[in-house]
């Protein structure tokens, strides 16, 4: 439970820092800050955010009983690793994108699926249509991610384009409507 404070505490402070650093950069006169300053100040705060919510979300406990220490683990390494991967395309160039763009949002397409399942999975109800609608949401969400990340690693989809874009978007539908019938229920 203390690591968990400390953890809490260290993201808080990220959002703090780089909440404070923007406000700076934004009232200082125009040309004080590079573009790639604000940019990472950006990820940083964003990414530390969603920090916070998935350190929150990665104790409780699912409804098994048991704590989702390898979601939360893999969510929490693929969100770090895309959060560097875009810090260093920004600061290296974009000339290099197809080292640092794709894998930067392949892993965050990984990181926020698993994300998905930390919200999911700790919710429990007695209702018997629960469960299908639970196994739904994970399901589709799983389908989702791995879709688009499939289309980050294949720049798109071939001739299959519209096809797979269809089915991407029937499948985050499915998700969004599942995940928000599973969180009433």
């Amino acid at each position: 439970m203390i690591q968990k404070k400390y953890i809490l505490w260290t993201f808080l402070s990220f959002v703090a820092l780089a909440m404070l650093a923007g406000i700076a950069a934004v009232v200082l006169p125009r040309g004080w800050v590079d573009d790639e300053v604000m940019i990472t100040i950006l990820i940083v705060g964003a990414y530390s955010l969603g920090g916070l919510i998935v350190v929150i979300l990665g104790g409780i406990k699912g409804s098994g009983g048991r704590t989702q220490r390898w979601t939360l683990r893999i969510s929490t390494t693929a969100l770090v690793i895309s959060m560097a991967l875009f810090i260093t395309g920004i600061w290296v160039g974009w000339k290099y994108d197809q080292y640092f763009l794709k894998p930067g949002a392949v892993t965050l397409s990984l990181g926020l699926t698993f994300v998905h399942r930390l919200v999911v999975c700790p919710l429990s109800c007695t209702l018997p249509a629960f469960r299908p609608c639970k196994l739904i949401a994970l399901t589709t969400g799983a389908i989702t991610g791995f879709i688009v990340a499939v289309a980050f690693i294949t720049d798109g989809f071939g001739s299959y384009d519209e096809l797979m874009f269809r089915i991407l978007a029937i499948a985050a539908i499915i998700c969004d409507s599942w995940t928000v019938c599973v969180n009433i229920t």
